[in-house]
């Protein structure tokens, strides 16, 4: 595909992928292939033959290191130079008959024809080498990065005492070219300020509305690390220090993130190739942005099995999109999952956790959801004991202690069913099996002493437990022809182990477990 706004933004894949198991592929050869197959032209290719000229490889060391400007100062120079040389080769190409070069080679070869194309000065300041101007001579190979090809014409100027001091600096330019890297080696203490005016070209391309150059040019920029990025995510896109105020940050989420925006619901794969560039950067609440963005994009478009894939007929998790980036793609399946549950769709994020490996999380997650809705909803405690049943049924490879506290909540959801249905002497068998609430009085002090062992979700539904029971035994008393002395003792028990135990029932199971029991005059 060819943006309106100049680079070809056709998917880069998992070609934007750098993790261990997926190198980082070549960046910058991508995006000079992008921006040929687009036919960008005029001011933009110069912009990116700028731009690729001096990102070709990542930063030494820190952005105000020396080393780091030094480094970018020589690839600043080195483009210019041979820029230049390009445009004197293409003068003298174009005019061969009159730059009369020959076969001469070398800087200075290129240089005298170049003039010889477009100088006519016969009144030479300070006279000629060669019949061109010494100036002129000097100038060219200077600007060409071969200063040492101008010897002949400093040791002319040498003999001028205007020039002396001037010819003196160039002479010991052209010997520190030999050992130090010339310009580069003076101009290393320059300020960062003066050599980083190529960020500003993505800026500038920003506010021009070439929106996929400048995102692209900020890519590149930040692969090869010479951005420096904001410490907060959700910052401005552009930050300035307040104390050094010519030291500005970056915020490369927050541009990216805006950038797919126009596509990541119809191209979602697409958008994949740019969140992942910001895998590592963290949201203001710790998460990551590539695991927020993914759980965002199943969030809006609901296609789940395709971005994080699903449990196949093997029991294992199919292939999806994020493949294309990660070796182990369970935490990022873990954010959607906990993103989900935060949503209120606990099905939904049992199933995402289970596909994350994360089983157990899954388990807490039924527990709490179960817990609650005995509690609360008795539609909403049988649609989570469904799905509860089918979790155990199908990882009975679990073990058992991760697995006992959803079970014993299962046993309460039957124990809650059978007194709502009347079954006294079954609950009572069950309620006895389950050794949460004492059946007699003599049988409280041992509940109670072992009430500790009892999780703390299951221990939440205790008191809501102890009113469906004393609800069915009263029930049961008033209905029968004759006082169940069974029934009686399960009253009187569940009446003093709500009194006893070292756990504070709720005011208002407390009066109705008291006004059940004055009903029956026990």
């Amino acid at each position: 595909m060819l943006n309106a706004n100049g680079l070809a933004t056709e998917r880069l894949d998992a070609d934007l992928c750098h993790d261990v198991a997926f190198p980082l592929k070549d960046l910058r050869q991508l995006f000079s292939d992008a921006v040929k197959e687009s036919g960008t032209d005029g001011a933009l290719v110069g912009v990116w033959s700028e731009v690729l000229a001096l990102m070709d490889r990542k930063i030494p060391s820190a952005h105000d290191d020396p080393t780091t400007v030094a480094l970018l100062i020589e690839k600043t120079c080195n483009y210019l130079q041979n820029l230049f040389v390009e445009h004197m080769s293409t003068q003298v190409e174009r005019n061969l008959e009159r730059a009369q070069r020959g076969g001469v080679p070398g800087t200075r070869g290129l240089v005298d024809a170049f003039l010889k194309v477009g100088a006519d000065d016969p009144f030479a300041e300070d006279g000629t080498v060669g019949g061109l101007p010494v100036w002129e001579v000097t100038y060219h190979c200077l600007r060409a990065g071969d200063l040492s090809a101008a010897k002949d014409a400093l040791d002319l100027l040498a003999n001028f005492p205007q020039a002396a001091v001037l010819v003196a600096c160039l002479n010991h330019l052209s010997k520190e070219a030999k050992s130090n890297g010339g310009i580069t080696s003076i101009l290393q203490k320059t300020s960062i300020k003066e050599v980083f005016t190529l960020l500003c070209w993505g800026w500038l391309l920003y506010d021009c509305g070439h929106i996929s150059d400048a995102v692209h040019v900020a890519i590149l920029t930040n692969e090869m690390g010479y951005l420096r990025n904001t410490a907060d995510a959700a910052a401005e896109m552009l930050v300035t220090d307040s104390v050094q105020l010519t030291k500005c940050s970056f915020n490369i989420a927050r541009l990216l993130v805006s950038y797919t925006k126009q596509f990541e619901l119809e191209d979602i794969e697409r958008a994949l190739d740019y969140w992942y560039l910001l895998k590592g950067l963290q949201t203001p609440t710790g998460g990551d942005v590539f695991e927020m963005a993914v759980s965002r994009a199943v969030y809006l478009t609901g296609q789940t099995e395709a971005i994080i894939g699903t449990i196949g007929a093997d029991g294992k998790r199919t292939r999806a999109w994020i493949d294309e980036y990660l070796e182990d793609c369970s935490d990022v399946i873990t954010r959607v999952a906990r993103d989900t549950e935060l949503g209120g769709d606990t099905t939904q994020a049992v199933k995402l956790y289970v596909l994350a490996n994360a089983p157990v999380k899954a388990v807490e997650l039924l527990c709490t959801e179960l817990s609650d809705a005995i509690r609360t909803n008795r539609t909403r405690m049988n649609e989570l004991r469904l799905l509860a049943e089918e979790f155990v049924s199908s990882h009975s490879d679990i073990r058992s202690s991760v697995l006992s506290t959803l079970c014993i909540l299962l046993d309460v959801c039957t124990l809650i069913d059978l007194c709502e249905s009347g079954l006294a002497d079954k609950a009572l068998s069950v309620s006895q099996q389950l050794r949460l609430i004492p059946s007699e009085a003599e049988q409280v002090p041992v509940i109670v002493g072992e009430f500790h062992l009892v999780p703390q979700k299951v221990r939440e539904v205790i008191p809501d437990l102890s009113l469906q029971l004393m609800r069915c035994m009263v029930d049961a008393i008033h209905s029968a022809a004759s006082i169940n002395a069974r029934y009686t003792k399960q009253v009187k028990a569940i009446v003093i182990y709500a009194a006893t135990v070292n756990y504070k029932f709720p005011q208002h199971i407390t009066s109705k477990l008291l006004q059940l029991q004055a009903s029956i005059a026990v």
